[in-house]
Parts: C-alpha cells; structure tokens; sequence
C-alpha cells in the first residue's frame, strides 16, 4: 500500500516522493542540507537550533590534510557569527556538521568546493569564466542544493586582488553560507548599515 496514491503514475520516484514538491526550511528526504530543531526551554525562551550537513570536496592543488584544517575553520567560523539572538529574541544555535567527499553532484548536493580557481557563467556568453572573486555561491538562498567555491590560501582572484589568507578562509566561507541562506550585499548606494538580511562588505 502507497502512501502517495499516484505513485503508481511515477515508479521512478519513492512512495515519499510527495514530499519533494513540499518546501520545508533546507530538508528534503535524504537527510541532507540545513535542518531546524525549535523548542521552549523551561523559563519561556524559545530556541532555534540549525544544524548544515555539508559535503566538503578538495578541488584544489591543497593537500588533504590542509583543506580539513581550512573547512574546520568554516564550520567554526559558520558556527560563531550565526549563532546568538535574533531581533524577535529568539536564542539561535548553529552547528555544522561536515563530510569530505571526492567529488559532488551540482544537482543535488550542499557543498562547500576549496579550489584554486573560482569560476563562473559570463552572463553575455554563457561560458564558464575565472571569477574576479575569493569566494562564489551558485544559488543565493538555496539551503538544500548548492555549491559554495572557496580559493584556498596563497591563490588570488584575477585583477588587483591580494591572495587569500589562512586567516581568512573562516570569514571567506561564513560569507559564501550566509548567501547560501539568502543574504545579499548591502547596496552601494544605501548608505544607512542595515544587519537585516544582507552581508556588509
């Protein structure tokens, strides 16, 4: 007996498969992506534990054992400046859990890529570019699939940029996950700072 009653229609698919079509907040069935636990402790606070399960691939001239040191400083980094209280008072706790892979499906996997070039689609031609970038989400605001590129330390962005330091690669991917939750740049041209769904510069 199904559960979804046209899953006759679609053998492909699970009999859960139903829930594909379902927007829940970063979770689809396969358990991977952004999870959100929220409960009331005993004095009345509301709590609103996160946790990111994010596949980690070395794509990069770095060795192993240097991009697990890099993605700690991620998950550690994530952890910090998403956790705290938010502006309706609730209590948020961010945890990250990670899992280096050697390589990842861009259909259908959250990850984080260390490499030593960032590339991009030139939105003229259509063809994949180097990045004037330290860092680039695929997707703003897609917490279930997508790919968070990283240059790794000592590799710089063409143009005028500076290489990228160890001590930055934390910031560098805190920066690409809050795009990844849905956060933008501030405007230019907004000359008020706003800590309302946006990333400073």
């Amino acid at each position: 007996m199904a559960i979804d009653p046209l899953a006759a229609d679609y053998v492909y698919n699970s009999t859960y498969a139903f829930q594909e079509n379902k927007l829940g907040l970063g979770t689809e069935l396969e358990g991977l992506e952004l999870r959100k636990h929220e409960w009331l402790d005993k004095e009345g606070k509301n709590h609103v534990d996160y946790t990111a399960n994010i596949k980690v691939l070395n794509n990069s001239s770095a060795s192993q054992k240097d991009i697990i040191s890099y993605a700690t400083d991620v998950a550690n980094t994530i952890s910090e400046k998403f956790s705290g209280t938010d502006a309706d008072g609730n209590i948020i706790s961010m945890s990250v859990k990670l899992e280096f892979v050697d390589e990842i499906d861009t259909k259908s996997d959250f990850a984080i890529e260390f490499t030593d070039k960032v590339m991009e689609k030139s939105p003229i031609t259509g063809k994949d570019r180097v990045a004037a970038a330290d860092g680039k989400t695929d997707e703003i605001g897609n917490t279930e699939v997508n790919r968070m590129q990283l240059l790794i330390p000592g590799r710089a962005a063409p143009g005028p940029y500076e290489a990228v330091l160890k001590e930055d690669i934390g910031s560098n991917g805190a920066h690409e996950f809050g795009h990844a939750v849905g956060l933008n740049h501030q405007s230019y041209s907004n000359k008020k700072v706003s800590f309302k769904n946006n990333i400073p510069f």
